[in-house]
């Protein structure tokens, strides 16, 4: 067990406590577990006692120190909740139900909690923690970057289409294949530029090997070069099938774009999206219907422009990096001052 330097992707660095047990597996992972407080003893020593407890999901050990810190004293406690401690659960294994029950223990010793979805929202909310939802962050390169590419229908006769993501049923490419095939028998003046990777990209591939003038297959590619796909489009498909569940981030991010987003209905359930609800041309899965949007793309795009630049607004300062970091901000600082006025009244009694 020792302190090391971390090296970040972007830039600068962290410090990092580094467990008993470098094993990755079973035995390897209760050591480490079993070993939270001398990890957090030599973390105090070495660092002071914290402001802020950011967790990282509901798993066992963060639990446990989540714990054992505001035990020891006043702290703001931050829960970054992705997966229910129980949605791994196969089988007999001993760590998904001590997560679990080390959850049940803590939950509602957080201050505030970011939630990936409404299910998992709704579960700290009957907890009594305020919850709001984080399904991530709007890179700030994407963001400049459209800023400066608005889109445009003028020098073009086609309507220019992209979908990007992964290739499979869940996602609804099935039936984008299916309208693709629509457009193509007919000759309708649509153009695809497709990107991911999954189970149905040979049927993509046998698309764009056949019309290669109307269906382009990119596979998957880095950021920049999906920057520009999609800054050639006019509009972006999400034909993922409903599911109330799953927070609409996919849309966001393509909402911010500025580009015109069709959708299947978006069955979020988060309150305060009113604005990509409105920003959203929402169409049930039915061909006819999305071809008519397809080929209005144009006329949609215009009633809805001045919606769809509100939307990149929002989305800007709610899910950016920047936007983002300074709600974060707004939001935790009176929580630790907070802490420490708690601190100071407790050292003076």
């Amino acid at each position: 067990m020792h302190v090391t330097t971390i090296e970040l992707p972007r830039g600068g660095e962290v410090s990092a406590v580094i467990g008993p047990s470098r094993v990755r597996n079973s035995f390897g992972r209760l050591l480490t577990l079993f070993s939270y407080r001398r990890m957090l003893a030599l973390a105090s020593e070495r660092f002071g006692m914290p402001d802020i407890v950011w967790c990282y999901n509901a798993y066992a050990f963060e639990m446990l120190s989540m714990h054992y810190l505001k035990w020891r004293g006043p702290l703001v406690g931050v829960l970054e909740f992705e997966d229910h401690p129980l949605a791994r659960m196969t089988g007999l294994k001993i760590k998904p139900m001590l997560d679990w029950i080390s959850w049940r223990r803590t939950a509602d010793q957080f201050d505030i909690c970011y939630a990936v979805n409404q299910r998992l929202a709704d579960q700290m909310t009957d907890r009594g923690v305020k919850t709001e939802p984080l399904p991530g962050l709007l890179a700030e390169e994407n963001r400049r970057w459209f800023d400066d590419h608005p889109p445009s229908f003028e020098g073009t006769p086609d309507v220019v289409v992209a979908y990007s993501g992964g290739l499979d049923n869940l996602k609804g490419v099935d039936f984008l294949l299916e309208i693709i095939a629509v457009s193509i028998e007919k000759e309708l003046p649509i153009e695809w530029h497709i990107t991911g990777s999954g189970p149905l990209e040979s049927d993509i591939k046998k698309f764009a090997g056949r019309n290669p003038s109307r269906v382009h297959f990119h596979g998957v590619v880095p950021a920049d070069r999906l920057r520009k796909i999609r800054s050639q489009a006019h509009v972006l498909l999400n034909p993922h099938k409903p599911n109330g569940d799953v927070f609409p981030f996919k849309v966001i991010d393509a909402v911010s774009t500025g580009r015109l987003v069709i959708s299947t209905p978006l069955q979020h359930g988060f309150q305060d999206l009113e604005w990509l609800d409105a920003a959203v041309c929402q169409v049930e899965l039915n061909p006819d219907q999305w071809m008519d949007a397809l080929l209005g793309a144009e006329r949609l795009y215009n009633e809805k422009r001045s919606r769809i630049r509100c939307a990149m607004s929002e989305a800007s300062e709610n899910f950016s990096e920047k936007g983002f970091g300074a709600k974060l901000h707004r939001k935790l600082a009176p929580l630790v001052e907070s802490t420490r006025n708690a601190t100071v009244s407790q050292k003076i009694k």
